[in-house]
């Protein structure tokens, strides 16, 4: 749990609050969605795609990886950052006979 650390318009910090039953808080929740493989997540800004992967325990030799209906190359996920309200697909090759 985060907690509340938000400076208002007002001047006003709101400490003490869970994440995210703090109405700032839950704002900036909002305000960082991505889509993964259709599940809403959030995100930390400033991301790379391959960051963001190695965090999430994928094999990157493993998986293609689909960024609002364009391929990225594995070549760019160290450099390509995850943006807000992206919609981002991740498939697994699996082998079989």
């Amino acid at each position: 749990m985060f907690i509340c650390r938000v400076q208002t318009h007002e001047g006003v910090y709101h400490h003490g609050y869970k994440f995210p039953s703090c109405v700032f808080c839950y704002q900036r929740q909002v305000n960082s969605l991505i889509i993964v493989n259709g599940n809403k997540r959030v995100y930390e800004e400033n991301l790379s795609f391959a960051d963001y992967l190695q965090n999430e325990g994928y094999r990157l030799s493993k998986i293609a990886v689909e960024c609002n209906g364009e391929i990225v190359p594995r070549s760019h996920y160290a450099q390509r950052l995850i943006q807000r309200g992206d919609c981002i697909e991740i498939v697994h090759f699996v082998g079989g006979g």
